[in-house]
């Protein structure tokens, strides 16, 4: 007979939506946040302070894609345990911009040479998706061939976990 280890956390109730009220997606801002800068994502407060302080760039009118985080495993430590365990995650957000500027290529730019937690913004439930484990950002420029489609910036914010992001009531009056 195997062992069974449960962890150091206890298990929490599996909550049910009901009457068919599932999430939804829909994303149109992401929040760019240095790390450390706030603790409680739900505050009104400390998200005012860290923008007054300049810890907060706000990236607005986009469409933005949370794509299945890569899983990864390790070797399992315990003999006669699980050959495999969980190791944490490979994070992405991937987004378009189409505020295509100078100053945003500056913006691109700067942000491919920094790490930062990033805040996805759910316009429809007003919630958001915060990695609080250091990401990276990289960005591409793109021309259409064609005078009738728009250029855009296509961006990937990526970055390692050891559990899900977490989500959390949107502060009143930041993400606008």
């Amino acid at each position: 007979m195997g062992l069974c280890n449960y962890s150091c956390t206890e298990l929490p109730e599996h909550i049910l939506i009901s009457c068919g009220a599932w999430k939804k997606g829909g994303s149109n801002q992401v929040a760019i946040v240095d790390c450390g800068a706030i603790a409680n994502w739900a505050s009104e407060t400390e998200w005012q302070a860290a923008i007054a302080n300049g810890e907060v760039r706000f990236v607005k009118q986009i469409k933005v894609n949370i794509p299945e985080a890569s899983i990864v495993t390790g070797e399992g430590p315990i003999g006669c345990g699980p050959t495999d365990v969980l190791d944490g995650y490979d994070n992405t957000v991937e987004f378009k911009d189409f505020n295509v500027t100078p100053e945003n290529m500056l913006f691109y730019n700067a942000l491919s040479d920094r790490q930062f937690y990033v805040a996805v913004y759910h316009c429809e439930d007003d919630e958001i998706t915060v990695y609080e484990d250091a990401m990276t950002g990289a960005a591409n420029y793109n021309v259409p061939e064609s005078n009738k489609e728009k250029r855009f910036f296509q961006v990937t914010l990526s970055g390692s976990s050891t559990d899900l992001p977490l989500l959390s009531i949107a502060p009143p009056g930041i993400f606008v």
